[in-house]
């Protein structure tokens, strides 16, 4: 599979002050399951060790998602967390595009208070996803444990995360979403719809 990007980040000095910007190039949505460009949050992934994943991240300023204002929420930090495993585990693991993943036993937190957006400006910062072990079934991994570490440009800790990625091929999702019932297969009253 040869989806990988690697962008150059730019280191700007003026005067007492570093600026780190990134160029508006993103990862495939694929590799993060992802319908549209705009809900892309991650730069770049490269192997920096074996089985430890940098990736460069862009949080954009979402206001319905930002409380207080101009503050990244948590949502965002862990939909930073799902993409970095997702993209992970098909660029460094060889799972199939079109295999669903499912998570479990999910931890996300900031490591202090969460990171601000300048104006409205997307959130630049690295993270690094740490293979914590995986089991394989036919050659392609089924359950991926992974730690996250969010981390500024200059490598201040801004957030942990930890969990189970499962991945499930797609009749294996089918049958999983057969069991558990659809979104938007309930009733205005919360009783199963005829379909």
């Amino acid at each position: 599979m040869n989806i990988r990007l690697r962008i150059t980040w730019h280191k700007e000095i003026l005067g007492d002050q570093t600026k780190y910007s990134c160029p508006l190039q993103i990862l495939d949505r694929k590799l993060v399951h992802r319908s549209s460009d705009a809900n892309v949050f991650l730069t770049s992934i490269d192997l920096e060790q074996p089985e430890i994943w940098r990736l460069g991240v862009r949080i954009p300023w979402l206001p319905e998602h930002s409380f207080p204002v101009g503050e990244v929420s948590l949502a965002a930090g862990a939909e930073t967390y799902r993409q970095c495993g997702l993209a992970m585990t098909h660029i460094g693991l060889g799972v199939p595009i079109e295999y669903p993943f499912t998570m479990q036993n999910i931890t996300f937190a900031w490591a202090s208070t969460p990171p601000q957006h300048v104006g409205q400006d997307p959130f630049h910062c690295f993270a690094s996803i740490r293979i914590r072990g995986f089991k394989a079934k036919q050659g392609i991994p089924c359950y991926v444990s992974v730690a996250l570490h969010l981390n500024d440009e200059n490598g201040t800790p801004l957030a942990t995360g930890a969990g189970i990625f499962q991945c499930l091929t797609p009749d294996q999702y089918q049958k999983y979403q057969k069991a558990c019932g659809r979104a938007g297969s309930l009733q205005p009253d919360g009783s199963p719809s005829a379909d």
